[in-house]
């Protein structure tokens, strides 16, 4: 069966003033990401099919946040 591997960076903040966390993620910070993933993939020799690389943010306080999922930012 096809198996995939799914890396992910983890992006926060607590308020507004940085801007929401996913705006953090630029060009630059997709292509080190893919660079890092091929390398861990070419390192493990892992038996994945696919892989592909997921965002979360979460702003706010560890008592009130939000949560965001995104799949293949990269």
């Amino acid at each position: 069966s096809d198996q995939t591997l799914v890396f992910i960076e983890v992006k926060t903040r607590s308020g507004a003033g940085y801007g929401h966390p996913l705006e953090s993620i630029t060009a630059r910070k997709c292509q080190m990401l893919r660079h890092l993933a091929y390398a861990w993939l070419a390192e493990n020799r892992a038996p994945y099919s696919t892989m592909r690389v997921d965002a979360i943010a979460l702003c706010g306080s560890p008592t009130d946040f939000t949560f965001e999922h995104r799949q293949a930012v990269v």
